[in-house]
C-alpha cells in the first residue's frame, strides 16, 4: 500500500487529519455580522449558533456564484471557509455592500483550515462530506494545540491529496475549481444543503427563485468515475461524439481501481450509470 493510500484509509477511518492546502477564510466580526451577511447569501445564516456552520453561496445581482463555501458561526465572529485563495476579493465584495453595518471584514491570511472526522466538540460540522466530519479554522498558535488534541485522540497527519480525493468521492464542489463566475446557484446539485428557498430577499435571489420555479438548469455537477488515464482538468466530456461537459476536478482513487472526478454535464446526460466519453477514456456518471 502506497502512502496516500494510507493516507485516504487512515483519514476515512477517522484515524488522520489533513491541512487543506489552497483553502482561504473571510473573517466578519461586528454586532450586525449575521445582518449583512443574509443579505448577500444563499442560506440562512441567523439561524446559525456557535459552533454550527452550513454552506452557503455569495451571488452577484443577476444570480451567478461569486464563491461557494462554509460559514461557521463562533462567539462574535462569522467565518467564510472557501476551498480556493479568493477570501480576499470576496472580502472586497461583502465592502461593497457594508454600508452603516457594525461589521468588520477581514481575510487573515494566517489561518489554516484542518478537517478531521470528530470529536465533536472541536471545530465546525461539515456535514457536506458525511457525518462525522469536521472541519477547524485556527491561528498559527492554535493550530499546534490543535494538532496535539487530534494526536492525543488517536490521529496523525494526512497528504492533502488523499483530502481531495475523499473530497471528488464524496461529490463535494471546491469553491475556484468547480465553481466559477459562469456557476449558477441550482447547477451545484445542492440545494437542499446550501440554500434557503424561504430565508426572504438576498443579493441574486430573484434568479435563484426564477429557476426554482421554473423547476431545473440545464446542467449539473456530478461525480465521475474514469477508466483508461485520466483526464487533464476543462477536458470535455463527449456522448456520440458531442460535447456534453467538462471536467472540473480530478483525484487517483487507488484503493477503488480508477480515478475520480467531479464534472459539470448536460441535465440529460446527468444520469448515474451514464457512460460519457473522454479525450483519455472513459467516465461513468456517478449516483
Amino acid at each position: 500500500m502506497t502512502a496516500t493510500e494510507r493516507d485516504i484509509e487512515a483519514l476515512a477511518a477517522g484515524d488522520a487529519f489533513a491541512r487543506l492546502r489552497g483553502w482561504s477564510v473571510v473573517a466578519i466580526h461586528g454586532a450586525d455580522r449575521a445582518k449583512l451577511i443574509q443579505n448577500l447569501t444563499t442560506n440562512d445564516v441567523k439561524r446559525l449558533a456557535p459552533g454550527e456552520a452550513c454552506e452557503s453561496m455569495f451571488t452577484d445581482v443577476k444570480g451567478r456564484v461569486l464563491a461557494f463555501g462554509l460559514i461557521a458561526c463562533s462567539d462574535g465572529c462569522l467565518y467564510v471557509l472557501l476551498g480556493s485563495d479568493r477570501a480576499a476579493q470576496l472580502a472586497e465584495h461583502l465592502e461593497r455592500y457594508h454600508i452603516r453595518e457594525d461589521v468588520s471584514i477581514t481575510a487573515p491570511g494566517d489561518l489554516a483550515a484542518v478537517a478531521f472526522q470528530g470529536p465533536p466538540g472541536v471545530g465546525f460540522p461539515l456535514e457536506g462530506l458525511g457525518p462525522g466530519w469536521r472541519v477547524a479554522i485556527v491561528g498559527p498558535a492554535e493550530e499546534a494545540v490543535l494538532y496535539e488534541q487530534l494526536a492525543a485522540a488517536g490521529g496523525r497527519p494526512a497528504a492533502h491529496d488523499a483530502w481531495e480525493t475523499l473530497r471528488i468521492a464524496g461529490r463535494f464542489p471546491r469553491d475556484g475549481c468547480d465553481v466559477d463566475a459562469a456557476t449558477l446557484p441550482q447547477e451545484l446539485a445542492r440545494d437542499a444543503s446550501a440554500i434557503s428557498f424561504n430565508k426572504g430577499c438576498y443579493l441574486g435571489q430573484e434568479t435563484v427563485a426564477r429557476i426554482d420555479a421554473l423547476g431545473h438548469v440545464n446542467r449539473l455537477l456530478v461525480g465521475l468515475a474514469f477508466t483508461g488515464a485520466a483526464p487533464a482538468v476543462g477536458a470535455e466530456l463527449l456522448e456520440d461524439g458531442k460535447p456534453v461537459g467538462r471536467v472540473t476536478s480530478v483525484a487517483p482513487a487507488p484503493l477503488l481501481g480508477e480515478a475520480l472526478g467531479l464534472g459539470y454535464v448536460r441535465r440529460h446526460a446527468a444520469v448515474a450509470g451514464r457512460e460519457l466519453a473522454t479525450p483519455a477514456g472513459t467516465a461513468l456518471v456517478r449516483g
